[in-house]
C-alpha cells in the first residue's frame, strides 16, 4: 500500500523514493542519491544531490477544503450551466532544478486534481523539497519514504488543532 497526503507519494520496491505530483504521469522522485524526472515508471533525467544547487517546487492552492470536491462540484456546475461539457486536463506545475554548472531548469510536473492542493499541503510540500536540497544529513530519510509521510501528516494535522 503507498501512502499518499497532498502532492506526496511515498513509492516502494528496489529503490524507494518520495514522489512530488502525480505517479502516474509526469512527477519527481526524491531517493538518498539524488532527484529524477519521471513520466509514469520512466525516468527522463537524473542529478544526485551533488549536483543539485537548489531544487523548489511550488504545487497549486486551491481554496476548497478538500481538492475532491472542487473537481467534482466546478465540472458539474459546467456541465450544468452548458460547459460544452470538455474535460479539463489540469495546468502542469513546474520544479525549479538548479544543477552545478547549469542554468535553471524547469521539469513540468502533473497534480493529481485539477483544482489544485490544500494550501498546507502545498506549503509544505515546497519546505520539504528545499530542506532535502539544502541539508545533506537529511536525504538518508528518503529511504524510508512512507515515515516521511507519516511525519508530514501528523505535523500538519497537529498544526490544524
Amino acid at each position: 500500500m503507498t501512502s499518499r497526503h497532498g502532492p506526496l507519494t511515498a513509492l516502494a520496491g528496489a529503490t524507494p523514493a518520495l514522489a512530488i505530483g502525480d505517479v502516474d504521469m509526469r512527477h519527481l522522485r526524491l531517493t538518498p542519491a539524488g532527484v529524477a524526472w519521471h513520466r509514469a515508471e520512466t525516468r527522463r533525467v537524473f542529478a544526485p544531490w551533488t549536483d543539485v544547487v537548489r531544487l523548489t517546487v511550488d504545487p497549486p492552492k486551491t481554496w476548497w477544503p478538500n481538492p475532491v470536491v472542487g473537481d467534482w462540484v466546478v465540472p458539474t456546475v459546467e456541465g450544468m450551466l452548458g460547459g460544452g461539457g470538455e474535460v479539463r486536463e489540469p495546468e502542469p506545475y513546474f520544479a525549479h532544478v538548479v544543477l552545478a554548472g547549469a542554468d535553471e531548469e524547469l521539469w513540468e510536473i502533473d497534480r493529481h486534481h485539477i483544482s489544485g492542493y490544500r494550501r498546507q499541503d502545498a506549503l509544505a510540500t515546497g519546505r520539504l523539497v528545499e530542506h532535502f536540497a539544502a541539508t545533506p544529513g537529511s536525504r538518508a530519510l528518503l529511504a524510508q519514504p512512507d515515515a516521511v509521510i507519516a511525519r508530514i501528516s501528523a505535523i500538519l494535522r497537529s498544526a490544524q488543532r
